[in-house]
């Protein structure tokens, strides 16, 4: 059985290669230490490595993004993004938990579980930032993006505390 995962790994890392996708040649990395490193040494390897990322990269990675970003965008096309982004994501996440959830939460808890769902400020920072990097998006649409991504991890937050103290108070 190893030497079949190994051969499917070294297949899939040949792959990636003639593709160029260095994202997928970490995942595959990780795949492969995550089935040939003991569960003891993973555990560590696991706490040193969350240590670094979070201590060390992550830091790097906002920085580098912010130095990116135009802010000459935010003046000009910033507000309709913004609706249009508020708009889609509000849908997005309120449509769907809504049909799920329509028989066993109240609309109030709907609304909390929804608005709790809409934070993801870093993952999608990352994807923006692989786009970007990739030429896949433009300088003006990647100021925009981050824009709109900073505005969410703020807003949503806020919005998300004022409905639970509405909520505690039963002023909704």
């Amino acid at each position: 059985m190893f030497i079949v995962l190994m051969g499917l790994i070294f297949v899939l890392v040949g792959i990636v290669n003639l593709v160029d996708a260095g994202g997928l040649r970490t995942l595959l990395a990780g795949i492969i230490a995550r089935n040939l490193i003991t569960k003891e040494k993973l555990q560590f390897v696991e706490k040193e490595l969350k240590l670094i990322t979070y201590g060390m990269f992550a830091p790097f990675f906002f920085i580098n993004v912010g130095y990116q970003v135009n802010p000459q965008y935010f003046k000009i096309e910033l507000l309709p993004v913004l609706i249009i982004s508020i708009l889609l994501v509000s849908f997005g996440k309120f449509l769907p938990i809504a049909s799920i959830f329509k028989k066993t939460l109240s609309n109030k808890e709907i609304l909390v579980v929804a608005t709790g769902t809409m934070v993801n400020f870093s993952t999608g920072l990352i994807v923006i930032q692989l786009m970007f990097n990739n030429k896949l998006i433009q300088d003006n649409l990647f100021s925009l993006l981050v824009s709109a991504d900073i505005f969410f991890a703020v807003g949503v937050r806020l919005i998300f505390s004022l409905i639970l103290r509405k909520i505690k108070t039963n002023e909704l």
